[in-house]
């Protein structure tokens, strides 16, 4: 894998206010995405065993390390610009990597079964499986917060309580995600001995 370079995300941005040269006003704001992931399907045949872990933590699993944080700033850009097609907008940018992110976990995971590493191959599986659970449950989350802030009645009892429920969810599914990702060492660790 080539080494690591800063990657960029993707973002909401609000442009200068100037007019364009046909004297229209610009909008309110755009998506930029200067995302790149660190590892795609189409560079994981060339891959061994052990650096189709390596490619899958330090590539797959950081690329949505940044991308989530893309998504919870895309969501305070649209809170503070009160624009909720602005959040819907990034929703629909992230989750398109995301869903690459996706296929190229599900390349690792056969690339690792078709070695001969069945047990890296199936965590890899259920740390995606949880990966998308998280996800799943993240973008309800900030859909909820999104009412909050759409209603303005931050007292409300059920959504609070909601979203209580909701980052209980995501805890859990995160500390599954972190016991998996300590198995998938192990074994990574345990490939390199062998």
């Amino acid at each position: 894998m080539a080494a690591q370079q800063q990657r960029a995300s993707v973002s909401i941005a609000v442009p200068s206010g100037k007019a364009t040269e046909s004297g229209q006003k610009p909008p309110p704001w755009e998506v930029t995405d200067t995302f790149t992931p660190s590892v795609s399907v189409d560079t994981v045949s060339a891959l061994d065993g052990p650096h189709l872990v390596q490619s899958f933590l330090s590539g797959v699993s950081q690329d949505r390390v940044i991308l989530h944080k893309s998504l919870t700033d895309g969501f305070e850009t649209a809170v503070t610009l009160a624009d909720p097609q602005a959040f819907k907008a990034i929703v629909t940018q992230i989750s398109a990597h995301f869903a690459a992110l996706r296929a190229t976990s599900a390349s690792i995971s056969s690339a690792l079964a078709t070695n001969g590493f069945r047990d890296a191959s199936v965590l890899v599986g259920e740390i995606d499986s949880s990966e998308q659970k998280r996800l799943d449950k993240v973008l309800a989350l900030l859909e909820v917060r999104m009412q909050v802030v759409r209603a303005q009645f931050e007292g409300d009892a059920e959504l609070k309580t909601k979203v209580a429920r909701i980052s209980q969810e995501i805890d859990e599914i995160s500390e599954e995600i972190n016991s998996s990702m300590s198995e998938l060492r192990a074994e990574a660790a345990d490939m390199d001995m062998e």
